[in-house]
């Protein structure tokens, strides 16, 4: 029985020792794989909750930066309300060659020719001391002439010049020899861009007119009398209206 008991021993042995090494690998892999899943939704699920944070640290952030933008800018449109831009006011060919010896009395001629408009063109008798400062600027885009920016001593002489200036519309189509003089608002870049965007979804119909007010663009989307005036802060704002 003893010799039976070994033989079979010895047969069973190596038998014995692969199962069990067969079931220590199985053993092994399946627990590295338990490991590394475990580790993996762990690492996984940290990142994400550190993504989130992240994320809604940076949203913050560009909110607060719009915020300060927007602060920025409306600070920039006060400091303008004073001053208007001439836009058609032919220029003087001698002005295109300025030298700081003539820089003064072409300034001073550019100041006679916006008084000339006003009085000529606007009916207005405005006087010299009513105008702070008034230059020409830098030509761009179309603009034959240099603009001209103008800055009043007073709001309500800026007000009553840009309220004036639809007799503008009426003179110059009575007057053909007379070049089209424009006056607009001096805008921020923020706003210029805003007020691009209004007039050309107008010329598309896509709103039924645009205006700037105190440096602002504001918009009417309907003719309706019930229908108010809306103000736009942001270049977004105008999304709802391209995709009419």
């Amino acid at each position: 029985m003893e010799i039976l008991c070994a033989r079979l021993y010895t047969r069973l042995e190596p038998l014995i020792k692969n199962l069990f090494a067969e079931l220590a690998a199985e053993f092994r892999q399946s627990l590295l794989a338990t490991v590394n899943q475990t580790v993996t939704e762990a690492v996984t699920e940290a990142v994400l909750k550190s993504n989130e944070a992240q994320n809604h640290k940076i949203s913050v952030l560009e909110q607060e930066v719009r915020s300060q933008n927007l602060r920025i800018d409306d600070m920039e449109t006060h400091s303008r309300l004073d001053n208007l831009i001439i836009h058609g006011l032919p220029e003087p060919h001698d002005m295109t060659s300025q030298t700081s010896s003539s820089a003064l009395p072409d300034a001073q001629s550019t100041r006679t020719e916006f008084l000339n408009v006003c009085r000529d063109r606007l009916g207005l008798n405005l006087l010299d001391s009513d105008i702070s400062t008034a230059h020409r600027i830098r030509r761009s885009g179309r603009d034959a002439s240099r603009p001209i920016i103008v800055r009043f001593t007073s709001r309500d002489t800026r007000d009553s010049v840009f309220r004036a200036r639809k007799a503008l519309r009426s003179s110059s189509s009575h007057q053909h020899s007379s070049p089209p003089i424009y006056i607009n608002e001096h805008l921020t870049q923020r706003n210029a861009q805003i007020y691009s965007v209004a007039r050309k979804l107008a010329k598309e119909g896509k709103i039924h007119s645009t205006w700037t007010a105190g440096g602002f663009t504001f918009l009417r989307h309907s003719s309706s009398a019930e229908v108010k005036a809306k103000r736009i802060r942001c270049i977004e704002e105008l999304d709802i209206y391209s995709s009419l």
